[in-house]
């Protein structure tokens, strides 16, 4: 379920990502020489997002991602509006790189925390779920395009996405709790005599 989370929140991330060019200058209405100056605050976003989440990773993991991914949606919903505005779209798109970023360490924390006996493959498969997400994000944004949405659409599907992770993330949560439950009847049976 970790994995689907990085694969489904990578897709979400990208299908805007991968048009931001033309989202910002043809519906923001943005020059084409302003252009990299919001790629740059995006990076500084993306620069804080991964120092935020490498703390909640060390915090704890699964309600620091069940927050990032609500917030990645109430984001992607809210830039269905600022797209249309510069200045909120500027806002909007350092956010969105800020929590897009945020989630990594989290996920990849509870990742090799749960597989300490083989990281190696496990590392391996954070990649390979990663890659995923970022082409499935990139060709499901051509696909919404060739089929005649807008620019402006385009984080329909990433809200989608995102709605979908969280239910991913909150599946997985639960039955990491259940889990964690059932090992400590167990180990408590264990000590008693039972």
């Amino acid at each position: 379920l970790s994995y689907a989370m990085i694969a489904l929140a990578m897709t979400a991330f990208f299908v805007p990502f991968s048009y931001i060019v033309p989202i910002l200058t043809e519906v923001t209405g943005i020059s084409t020489a302003n252009v990299p100056w919001l790629l740059f605050i995006s990076g500084v976003g993306g620069i804080f997002g991964n120092l935020i989440g490498g703390r909640l990773g060390d915090w704890k993991p699964m309600p620091a991602l069940v927050v990032i991914f609500t917030l990645g949606l109430a984001l992607y919903l809210a830039g269905l509006v600022a797209v249309h505005d510069p200045v909120a779209m500027t806002i909007v798109f350092f956010f969105w790189a800020l929590v897009g970023f945020s989630f990594a360490a989290p996920v990849q924390t509870r990742i090799l925390t749960a597989a300490s006996d083989a990281p190696n493959l496990a590392s391996t498969l954070i990649s390979t779920a990663f890659n995923i997400g970022i082409a499935a994000g990139a060709w499901l944004g051509g696909m919404a395009l060739t089929f005649g949405w807008d620019y402006a659409e385009l984080p329909w599907i990433s809200a989608g996405f995102l709605a979908i992770t969280l239910v991913v993330a909150l599946l997985s949560w639960s039955l990491e709790r259940r889990g964690a439950a059932g090992s400590a009847v167990a180990a408590g049976q264990a000590g008693t005599g039972g």
